[in-house]
């Protein structure tokens, strides 16, 4: 697998059958049933939905999906099965010496705001525990449905009395140990529409909040007046400029919508940090079309008996490399035995005198820590 950074096709809005508003099966009863459930039911339930989890997820990999976020309204019940299974699937194509197919999952919430009256998404890293999901309902003030009913109860706003607005919300995650830095919130960026945070009177709260990035249902607007706030242009949102990602809000078992608008976001790690930062850096880490990669690409540098840096390999990754150090470390030799390799080295026929300082030094370079050591460097290309 490659190191680094690198593009993955997301789709950060999928919901389950626990929605209300899902066409398909669910997998759970009614209130009416739900006390005289017996174990042997629960258990069928928690199969059934497993099963769904594992159908699910063929038809994310189908759509060419390579993460997903698991965003039911106020509800985590989903979540957990589907990245559970997500996990243990991963880690059969893992063994199996594949890496197709291969799909990380992040726990979410859609939350719907009292203050701003607007609905926003909250992503957790990929490997949020738990029982940490269900805690975050309980402090933001929810009441969870009884997880084998077949829906959640109907979703109310959130009173300000436990979020008062998006920085409230920030700080109060922030409150917990376990959350801190392991989340982000997206509000419903929408060019319209009753859930958005671009609604008339609302720029005052676009302009305050401490999100990065929002996202969009379906397709992106190319309106001129929304992508100038979008992109910092408009003063009356404080000229800022955030991240946008499209999602597909898929509610449908068949998974017709899933991947139908997705976005590409690049990250090392599936962490909320390492979204946060692909926010703040948008231009080169989210994009809506399929990254265009170099089709060739050098792989790794092998080198042997080097006098000043000794034996080493290095592997690179087909997009952003960077060498790291501090004066002396050796940064620039690994870069010149690069050039040497790929017969980019100074003209060995031109007279010594003629060369400039630069070219001298680097011939220098090759003699001094290779040549005389015997030494040899292997590139190797893709």
């Amino acid at each position: 697998m490659d190191k680094g950074a690198r593009f993955f096709k997301c789709d950060f809005q999928v919901h389950t059958p626990r929605d209300m508003n899902w066409t398909g099966n669910k997998f759970g009863v009614n209130e009416e049933e739900l006390d005289s459930l017996s174990d042997e039911q629960k258990s069928g339930i928690d199969l059934d939905r497993e099963q769904f989890a594992r159908e699910y997820l063929a038809k994310v990999r189908d759509a060419g999906l390579n993460a997903i976020a698991i965003t039911d309204h106020h509800d985590v019940v989903f979540a957990k099965i589907i990245r559970r299974i997500a996990n243990e699937e991963n880690r059969e194509i893992i063994d199996s010496g594949e890496r197709n197919g291969l799909v990380k999952v992040f726990p979410g919430i859609e939350l719907t705001l009292s203050n701003p009256a607007c609905q926003s998404i909250l992503i957790f890293d990929a490997d949020f525990e738990d029982q940490h999901l269900d805690s975050v309902i309980h402090v933001l003030g929810l009441t969870p449905s009884d997880s084998y009913l077949e829906n959640t109860a109907q979703t109310l706003p959130i009173s300000q009395t436990h979020v008062a607005n998006l920085n409230s919300l920030h700080l109060k995650l922030d409150e917990l140990t376990y959350c801190k830095g392991r989340y982000i919130v997206l509000p419903n960026l929408n060019d319209g529409g009753q859930h958005t945070l671009l609604r008339r009177g609302f720029h005052e709260s676009y302009r305050k909040m401490p999100c990065v990035g929002g996202y969009v249902d379906k397709q992106i607007s190319e309106e001129t007046g929304y992508q100038n706030r979008i992109n910092g242009g408009d003063v009356n949102y404080g000229y800022k400029a955030v991240a946008l990602i499209s999602t597909s809000d898929n509610r449908f078992e068949d998974g017709r919508e899933l991947g139908k608008y997705s976005t590409w976001i690049k990250w090392a790690e599936p962490t909320a940090e390492a979204l946060r930062q692909a926010c703040l850096a948008r231009e080169s880490r989210i994009s809506q079309d399929t990254p265009i990669l170099p089709q060739t690409y050098i792989d790794y540098i092998d080198v042997s008996g080097s006098k000043f840096l000794g034996s080493f390999k290095l592997s690179f990754n087909q997009q952003y490399n960077a060498l790291i150090g501090g004066r002396g470390t050796g940064k620039s030799t690994i870069l010149e035995y690069l050039r040497w390799a790929l017969c980019d080295q100074t003209n060995e026929y031109y007279d010594r005198d003629e060369l400039s300082n630069i070219e001298k030094r680097r011939a220098e370079l090759i003699e001094n820590t290779l040549t005389a050591a015997e030494g040899s460097v292997r590139v190797g290309l893709m």
